[in-house]
C-alpha cells in the first residue's frame, strides 16, 4: 500500500507547474537530496534515493524501480529517457545505481537498465538517441558498466553487462559493446565492438 501511495505521489508531483514546486515536494515527501537543481515537467521519479547538486533533469523522463541516482555538479539529463530496474532485482539483493560525474550529459531517448551500477565519467556525453545500457542478462556475474571521462557515445550503441569504455574515447554509432576496453584515446566500433584506432582526440580531430 505504501509503495502505491509513493507512486501516486510521484505521478502527481510530475504534473505540477514550476520546477521549484516539484523539487520542494520531492525533497519533503521522498527525502531526495536536491540542491540548486532543476527537474522538468512530467518527469516521474519513483526510486530509492536521488542526490542532485547543481544538476538538471529535463521533461518527460521516467525513473522507476529500486535504485539510486547521483548527479554531480553541472551534470544533466535530456528528455524521453527511461531508467528502470525491475522489482525482482530486490529479491536478488541487488542495489542498482546511476552515477553522473561532473559535467556528464545524457541527451535523449536512451534506455538504462539499473540492475547493477552504471557510471558515466566527467564531461562524457551519451549522444544521439536509442542507446541501451544493460546490467543483467544470461549468466553475467560482473554486471556494472563504466564510461570513462570525456567519452562520446554515438547513437544506437548497445552495452552488455560488465563492459567499459576508457577515458577520452569515442564509441561509434550502432556499436555493440561486449567487453571492457582499457586503452584511453581509442575509437571503438563494430558488432561486436573492437578497437578501430588508437591515440585519437575526438574533441579536435579523430578521423
Amino acid at each position: 500500500m505504501r509503495k502505491k501511495i509513493h507512486l501516486i505521489g510521484a505521478l502527481f508531483i510530475a504534473t505540477l507547474p514550476f520546477t521549484v514546486v516539484r523539487v520542494t515536494l520531492y525533497r519533503l515527501f521522498f527525502r531526495y537530496k536536491i540542491e540548486k537543481s532543476k527537474i522538468g515537467w512530467l518527469t516521474i521519479i519513483y526510486i530509492d534515493n536521488l542526490t542532485m547538486e547543481n544538476a538538471s533533469i529535463n521533461a518527460f523522463n521516467i525513473f522507476s524501480g529500486s535504485f539510486d541516482v547521483v548527479m554531480e555538479t553541472n551534470s544533466s539529463i535530456g528528455s524521453f529517457n527511461y531508467f528502470r530496474c525491475g522489482k525482482w532485482a530486490k529479491d536478488m539483493h541487488r542495489e542498482g545505481k546511476l552515477v553522473l560525474h561532473k559535467d556528464a550529459f545524457i541527451v535523449s531517448q536512451h534506455y538504462f537498465d539499473l540492475f547493477g551500477t552504471i557510471i558515466i565519467g566527467e564531461k562524457s556525453i551519451i549522444a544521439g538517441v536509442r542507446s541501451q545500457f544493460w546490467t543483467h542478462g544470461g549468466m553475467s556475474t560482473e554486471v556494472n558498466i563504466t564510461i570513462g571521462k570525456e567519452c562520446y557515445i554515438g547513437s544506437g550503441v548497445k552495452f552488455a553487462p560488465g563492459t567499459a569504455i576508457p577515458d577520452f574515447s569515442l564509441c561509434a554509432l550502432g556499436s555493440v559493446v561486449t567487453k571492457k576496453f582499457m586503452k584511453a584515446h581509442t575509437l571503438i566500433g563494430g558488432v561486436p565492438a573492437k578497437e578501430i584506432r588508437s591515440n585519437i582526440n575526438w574533441r579536435e580531430k579523430w578521423k
